[in-house]
Formats: C-alpha cells, structure tokens, sequence
C-alpha cells in the first residue's frame, strides 16, 4: 500500500528549499518581535520618545559634551511593566548639555551649551 502525506509536508519541503522566501519569513518575523517589544528595546525609552536635547540635535554623530542632570522638583509615580511597556516611561531628570559649570556654596552655575557659541545662558541650579 502506497502512503500517502498530506499537502502542507509537500508545502514544507519546497518552502524550506526556497532561501529567498525563508529568509524573508525570518525577516518577518524579526520585525514582528521588534514592534511588539518597543519601548523595551529602543535607547530612548521615554514617553513618545522625547527625550532630545535641542541643543545638540543638529550636530555630528561623534559629538561629544557634557551632560548636567537635574532632578524634577514633580513626584513621578512608579509605573507597572504593562504601562512602561506600552507607553514608555517618564524621566526623572532634565538632562542640559553645558560648556562650563562653577560652584558657588550650595549652588551651581551652569554655562549651557549653544551651537557656534553664539548665545550665553548663564542657569543657576541649587543642590543640596
């Protein structure tokens, strides 16, 4: 008596001798984990992913400056997996990129970052 094998082995085994149509299934299925992780795996895992300083966004990809953090004086609650996942997550510092900082007793003065130099912002930032 002959055996007889069902239609998706006949499909399976010209599927898989197919690289192109392979390859492309794994790129699928690449990109499949890839939107559904989102804010897990991406760098800038803010809320819309807006954590960019306007300062330094237009300037070389080797760029390099000082970063200062300063702490937001609001109360950001802690948020569960399922709502940093979909929504990403607040951050608790402002970050400013600067050219020189000075401390002065309990504050700092803070020399902020312009491209071509051509503005001054002098902040002062108090620490404790």
């Amino acid at each position: 008596m002959t055996e007889h094998k069902t239609a998706g082995y006949y499909f399976k085994k010209r599927f898989l001798k197919n690289k192109p149509a392979v390859f492309g299934l794994i790129f699928i299925f690449i990109c499949l984990i890839i939107s559904i992780l989102g804010y897990l795996i991406m760098p800038d895992d803010t809320t819309n992913a807006n954590n960019s300083m306007l300062e330094i966004k237009k300037e070389e990809p080797i760029f390099k400056t000082q970063v200062l953090k300063v702490e937001k004086n609001i109360h950001i609650q802690n948020q569960n997996f399922f709502t940093n996942f979909w929504n990403g997550k607040d951050l608790k510092y402002v970050e400013k990129p600067f050219d020189s900082l000075k401390f002065n007793d309990d504050q700092a003065q803070v020399k902020v970052y312009f491209k071509n130099g051509r503005g001054v912002l002098t902040e002062i930032v108090s620490y404790a």
